[in-house]
């Protein structure tokens, strides 16, 4: 799958996709049950929101647990261009959800001069 630019990339979960529809977002989650057609999939994310994720073409092997999508959110679901399986099953998705909220309660993070 071809990568999205990094510099419109959104970093959100389930709560906050409604404010970026048509936009590229990054959103993590746990894979809810195997896609039946290896095309879709739902996805748990971190903050506990079912999302519908499209994928452009068909899985080549199962995912489970914890993926990052980054893709175009519309529709009420994403369409992936990038699908990254997260080999910690330990994953922290209570701090990932507070990283969500904190980097989306600043106006601009990077702005570092008035």
């Amino acid at each position: 799958m071809p990568s999205v630019e990094m510099g419109e990339l959104q970093i959100v979960n389930g709560n906050q996709l409604p404010n970026h529809v048509g936009g590229i977002v990054s959103l993590l989650g746990y894979v809810n049950g195997p896609a039946p057609n290896a095309l879709t999939f739902e996805l748990r994310t971190t903050d506990n929101v079912m999302v519908k994720v499209n994928l452009k073409r068909p899985l080549d092997k199962p995912i489970d647990g914890y993926v990052e999508v980054r893709g175009i959110y519309q529709n009420r679901a994403v369409t992936a261009s990038d699908l990254i399986k997260f080999s910690n099953k330990d994953f922290d998705a209570e701090g990932h959800n507070t990283l969500c909220s904190l980097w989306h309660s600043m106006s601009n993070i990077w702005k570092t001069r008035n």
